[in-house]
């Protein structure tokens, strides 16, 4: 290797090493107005009120910052955009001729690709926590288990949800839409923008034969201190039997998946 090609790597390895950095800042930058608009909401919201449906005003930081959290460590557009996309391109197979389960082994992308967010995010919680003057009652010793039970169900449940789109791609030319419409019902519907308690009641009812009160406000509520032993005893009854039929589904259409697959020589 001569000087100039010496000269021409260390430049690219710089500049690539600048886009990578620079994605994470891009993240920051967008976490942090995120949060600032959040709380600009709240704030009017709460202006002259201590208590809005039943949701406390000392708690409604905290509600925004570990709803940020759970929707930041939930969702996944990258890998289940590019497994489907590896089923559209055939080449899905490579799954099976690996020594690999293929449902354990998107699992373990995903916990893999939301290490670095987990890791972030906890210490963010704990210098709020024991810094910043957080309300007594969050992620307490009692219901820190609770609150780490609540939030790995709540992720099994949602990436069961994308694993079961994955598999959709099997029977649907175009599943990319459902991705969208996931991840815009949970932003919205799940608990972690907004108290569920702040939503209309035949709206509630609707939600209650849902997953999405799982995937937010059950994590958020118990982190926050603000839901009852025998209600998240409930709640972790009803998201175990989410959890079983999510699994069935899963199994019914990966096999029936797998013989379309094949059957057309994929």
């Amino acid at each position: 290797m001569n000087l100039k090609t010496f000269r021409k790597v260390i430049r690219n390895s710089v500049l690539s090493d600048i886009e990578y950095r620079f994605d994470y800042l891009v993240l920051l930058l967008s976490t942090v107005l995120t949060l600032v608009m959040e709380w600009a909401v709240f704030k009017h919201v709460f202006e002259g009120r201590e208590v809005v449906g039943g949701f406390p005003k000392t708690h409604a930081f905290a509600f925004i910052l570990f709803g940020m959290a759970i929707r930041t460590t939930q969702v996944l557009w990258g890998n289940t955009f590019e497994m489907i996309d590896e089923i559209r391109d055939g080449t899905f197979r490579r799954y099976l001729l690996q020594p690999i389960f293929h449902p354990f082994y998107f699992l373990a992308r995903s916990i893999g690709s939301k290490i670095n967010s987990i890791i972030a995010i906890t210490v963010i919680c704990l210098v709020y926590k024991f810094a910043l003057g957080a309300p007594e009652s969050f992620l307490t010793l009692s219901n820190l288990i609770p609150t780490l039970l609540s939030f790995a169900i709540s992720c099994l449940i949602l990436w069961s949800v994308y694993l079961c789109i994955i598999y959709i791609s099997f029977y649907l030319e175009e599943s990319h839409f459902l991705i969208m419409t996931v991840n815009i019902s949970i932003g919205i519907f799940s608990g972690t923008l907004l108290p569920l308690s702040w939503l209309p009641p035949w709206l509630k009812t609707v939600l209650q034969f849902t997953p999405l009160p799982l995937l937010g406000d059950w994590p958020l509520k118990t982190a926050l201190g603000l839901l009852s032993y025998q209600d998240f005893l409930n709640q972790l009854l009803l998201a175990g039997g989410w959890l079983v039929l999510m699994n069935v589904f899963i199994s019914i259409i990966y096999k029936k998946g797998m013989k379309r697959y094949e059957a057309f020589g994929g």
